[in-house]
């Protein structure tokens, strides 16, 4: 057994009534046998006589401990939960309530519909951040759902309300709802509701989708949301807070055997049909012994069958007819056999009618009677009526729980058991619950069907059998008409309260508006509200929406933006129940209003729609955009902000009407754009935007022209060209004095440097061969004083200081000629 948990082998031994332990020993159930759904008429029966119930929360009422035993969730449920923490109230007025209900101690399938006391809210009214969005707590309720999944992260809203929250506390392997009420003396009458919520339970592993039953029990996909009691019984076996069984020790053939049998289709009223048997139960995991007795035995009689430990493995049994697999006569006995018959009538093992507790499904999924099934015949041959009461804890469908009565009360007429001693040589392979035929001229048994409903290897050595007489058709499932259906009940319909129309509603049209006043219902109760419903024409009514919140209030001004004439409703509404009342004026006769007057709409242009600059310089400013607003009501002010891009950009006006936009330190062939948008509020606070697209671009094109300068003179005179750069008009020429500027204007003068170089010849005055800055005026010149001609030759570069990429080159040729006056 597993070692998680220390009472389970003494327990087991106790369980059994194992004197010892160990190899060679056979062990074999003389308890946790469940058979038939009722308890067999032995010493094993007595040591499963009814014990004093349990004690435990109703699954849908919320509870509080600080030592709760886990749950488990099989099937759907409808339950509430455990407070795991004190309320914790949060908001800047405490106007919210913070709690965690915990549902299962356990991963689960689905939270579906949760009711704040008897109020619904339903999966299409919660979104996906928790908001409940529709019905009566719309607004007013943040609901949260935790399945339970490893690794599922904590939920942020409880983290942000408090640092006792954080994010290790994820719940990993627990369900839970994560709650926030809005503080609302309207909705919240009775202080914080009472929560509880429909669940889909755990799922389970299903041998039967396995590639061998039983061969890969943690492999996902084979294990699935389920209701079926055998596939539940084997997960509950296998829950490490539970028995925390292995796997291999459990005999899978027979949980597939009995998992079918549960799953066959059953024929109900009037023309349906529904699985045999099914599992829909809140369990918890066992503290002791008895407990785990107590959970095996509810899951075994969810399929009204058995389970027990045997030959080292657990084995399960549906409840259901099967072929005798053993054979037994006067010849196998080894000893004394005695007889059995039926229990006195005080005991309680002596019926004929059965009646008793499920939960319903229908009815909310509350402990209520079924249906009860009962024999004229039967009670005939006894000379009376003699009840035997039951329970069904997995059964959620009063038909279910009918079908199950209808099998124990065939089986009330089984009450012969026979003990005998019997040889090993057939009655060794018989098996707890199998079915054979016995054979006993002494008992008056012949070929009679019998189950096996004890087993014991006696010192002889021989086998000590309990056997229970049965019928093939003892497990026959009931024809339709065996059932009792419930006829149809009309429930009076209750007269909701509804308060009565307002009086006196008015309407006023004013400047942009129109004002709506009336006095309260004569029967207003505390908390009424009221609506306001516009509609084109005077009817109908049913045509008209809703023009304004809900209000408290017995005015309303409504704000309009023409003057057209509309008819008008109110309608008073009670916000706890959701019941609306009366309507004024009639439904067919709308109230006339329009506005007095409006005002024309504030509106403005922007002018020009575009603004940009494009220079070679890095500092750049552009054109002014303007805005002229019209409309509204003056004076207006102004707010000019990015809309959209403007990095590296700057408004220079950021309040004004018109501004200019400027960027610095931009690169070459970088560009800058973005649309700015500029508000106009009014002095009515109206409001209306309007943008201009904003470009920046810093060039790189700059050009420096070739030249020849060339100087002629007639002897004895001095033939001079000369080049001079000079800050941004770059080029002066000499002689001519004519001079050539940049091929792109705007540049400055420190963003760029020259350098002249000398390709031929020889010059005088400026510098060669070092960059220097267009600020330094620089003068290059080749002069000739004799008969004759004199040149030399300058290549001029210009680049630009951040990137010292050359932008612009230029030859220039100075030449002097001298010619002879001869």
């Amino acid at each position: 057994m597993a070692a998680v948990v220390p009472w389970v082998a003494k327990g087991i031994a106790a369980i059994f009534g194992i004197a010892k332990v160990g190899k060679g020993v056979l062990l074999v159930a003389k308890l946790l046998v469940y058979i038939g759904g009722t308890l067999a008429l032995s010493k094993i029966s007595k040591a499963m006589a009814p014990k004093m119930r349990r004690i435990r929360p109703s699954a849908d009422i919320e509870y509080d401990g600080t030592q709760e035993p886990r749950r488990i969730l099989y099937g759907q449920n409808m339950v509430s939960g455990l407070n795991a923490i004190p309320p914790i109230v949060r908001g800047a007025n405490g106007e919210y309530l913070n709690q965690i209900l915990v549902l299962s101690g356990t991963e689960i399938t689905g939270i579906d519909s949760v009711w704040f006391d008897t109020t619904e809210i339903t999966n299409a009214q919660i979104d996906a951040n928790g908001n409940v969005t529709g019905g009566t707590f719309a607004g007013k309720a943040l609901i949260r759902k935790y399945l339970g999944a490893p690794g599922q992260v904590a939920d942020d809203v409880l983290m942000n309300a408090t640092t006792q929250w954080d994010a290790y506390h994820r719940g990993d392997g627990n369900a839970y709802l994560a709650i926030r009420y809005t503080f609302d003396t309207n909705i919240y009458k009775n202080a914080k509701p009472q929560v509880k919520c429909l669940t889909r339970g755990r799922k389970v592993y299903d041998p039967r989708l396995d590639t061998t039953p039983g061969a890969n029990p943690t492999n996902a996909s084979y294990i699935a949301y389920s209701t079926n009691p055998a596939l539940c019984l084997a997960d509950y076996l296998m829950l490490e807070f539970v028995l925390g069984e292995s796997p291999t020790r459990i005999d899978w053939d027979l949980v597939v055997t009995a998992a079918n049998e549960c799953d066959e289709n059953v024929s109900i009223p009037p023309a349906g049909t529904q699985d045999r048997y099914t599992c829909n139960t809140v369990m918890y995991a066992p503290t002791d012994p008895d407990a785990l007795r107590e959970g095996i035995e509810t899951l075994a009689k969810g399929m009204m069958g058995a389970c027990y430990w045997s030959g080292g493995k657990w084995r399960m049994y549906a409840g259901s007819y099967t072929t005798p697999e053993f054979t037994l006569t006067e010849s196998d006995l080894a000893g004394q056999i005695s007889v059995l018959t039926a229990q006195s009538r005080k005991s309680g093992g002596f019926y004929n009618a059965v009646r008793g507790k499920f939960v319903d499904a229908a009815r909310n999924y509350q402990e209520l009677d079924f249906t009860p099934v009962t024999s004229s015949a039967f009670e005939t041959a006894d000379g009376e009526r003699i009840w035997l009461d039951v329970e069904f804890p997995c059964v959620t469908n009063n038909l279910e729980a009918q079908r199950n009565a209808i099998l124990l009360l065939r089986q009330s007429r089984r009450r012969r058991i026979v003990k005998g001693v019997f040889s090993l040589r057939n009655a060794y392979g018989v098996k707890p619950y199998a079915t054979g035929t016995v054979t006993i001229a002494e008992v008056g048994w012949t070929a009679q069907t019998v189950r096996c409903i004890g087993w014991r290897l006696r010192p002889e050595p021989a086998i000590e059998l309990d056997l229970q007489e049965i019928g093939s058709t003892d497990f026959d499932d009931p024809a339709t008409g065996d059932y009792t259906t419930p006829g149809a009940i009309t429930l009076p319909t209750p007269n909701d309260y509804k308060p009565s129309a307002v009086t006196n509603f008015t309407a006023q049209g004013l400047v942009d508006a129109i004002s709506f006043k009336w006095d309260p219902p004569t029967n207003a109760p505390i908390g009424i509200l009221y609506q306001l419903f516009e509609y084109t024409s005077a009817s109908p009514f049913s045509s008209a929406t809703q023009v304004s919140p809900d209000t408290p209030q017995t005015q309303i001004t409504l704000k309009k933006n023409d003057t057209v004439q509309r008819y008008y409703w109110l309608r008073t509404r009670i916000p706890s129940t959701g019941t609306v009342g009366g309507i004024s004026p009639s439904e067919s006769s709308g109230l006339p209003a329009k506005a007095l007057a409006v005002t024309a709409a504030l509106s403005a242009g922007m002018s020009p729609g575009s603004v940009s600059s494009s220079t070679i310089g890095a500092s750049q400013t552009t054109g002014t955009a303007t805005v002229t607003p019209t409309g509204g009501t003056a004076p207006y002010t102004y707010a000019w902000t990015w809309d959209s891009g403007g990095t590296g950009l700057t408004i220079t006006s950021n309040t004004a009407a018109a501004t200019t936009f400027g960027a610095t330190g931009v690169a070459i062939d970088e560009t800058r754009s973005g649309i700015a948008k500029c508000t106009v509020t009014d002095a009515a606070a109206a409001t209306y935007a309007v943008t201009v697209s904003v470009s920046i671009t810093r060039i790189s094109g700059i050009s420096l022209n070739g030249k020849t300068v060339q100087q002629v003179v007639t002897d004895p005179a001095n033939a001079l060209a000369s080049y001079t750069l000079a800050n941004t008009r770059a080029v002066q020429v000499s002689p001519g004095s004519t001079s050539d500027e940049w091929a792109v204007s705007g540049i400055t003068v420190g963003d760029f440097e020259a350098r002249a170089s000398i390709v031929s010849g020889s010059v005088s005055g400026g510098t060669t061969g070092s960059w220097l800055g267009l600020g330094t005026s620089r003068t290059w010149s080749r002069n000739r004083t004799t008969v004759g001609t004199s040149e030399a030759v300058l290549t001029i570069e210009i680049r630009d200081v951040a990137t010292s990429t050359v932008r612009a080159t230029a030859s220039i040729t100075l030449r002097g000629i001298v010619n002879s006056s001869a």
